[in-house]
């Protein structure tokens, strides 16, 4: 397949993704706090097929983005957002598209704020205790990789105080 066709399909796909953005029932989930909130999908939507030169011109200047992920199974979506949030704090970050709540977790690590889920996952998140929201949010007491989600700034302690260690400043 020639560069112009694969260009003709990735913008077809695109059109398609917006289409499907627009017919799909979604709540919001606020993943810092795990909330249920009233938020409206950013009008600037990402797509994580396109390359990072034409997403990263795409956001400058922006205050709320939205990725759209077209699988589940599409890692392509957190890579992006871990990307823009390396680069800026302030941008405020949407996760759309084929999302289910087993995803909460790496989309909060990547630096995600907002995940907009699908309808149908709403009474899975409402049935759930607070204590089960919050092993969704954060189903690992300890991490050993930083992350866009700022519970790795914890580390460092954590690890002392799990070897009983000191180091030295």
């Amino acid at each position: 397949m020639n560069s112009m066709t694969m260009q003709n399909l990735n913008q077809k796909q695109s059109v398609d993704n917006t289409a499907v953005l627009q017919e799909q029932r979604t709540f919001a989930v606020e993943l810092r706090g795990g909330k249920v909130i009233e938020a409206d999908v950013p009008a600037l939507v990402l797509d994580p097929t396109h390359s990072w030169e034409e997403n990263f011109q795409k956001i400058q200047g922006a205050d709320s983005v939205a990725i759209f992920f077209p699988k589940a199974v599409d890692g392509r979506g957190l890579s992006l957002a871990a990307r823009i949030r390396e680069i800026s704090a302030q941008i405020q970050l949407h996760a759309i598209g084929a999302l289910h709540v087993d995803m909460i977790y790496f989309l909060r690590r990547c630096g995600v704020d907002i995940c907009h889920l699908p309808e149908k996952s709403k009474a899975v998140v409402d049935e759930q205790t607070q204590a089960v929201k919050k092993s969704l949010l954060q189903p690992f007491s300890l991490h050993y990789q930083q992350s866009a989600d700022s519970i790795a700034g914890q580390l460092a302690d954590k690890v002392q105080v799990v070897l009983g260690t000191q180091v030295a400043a």
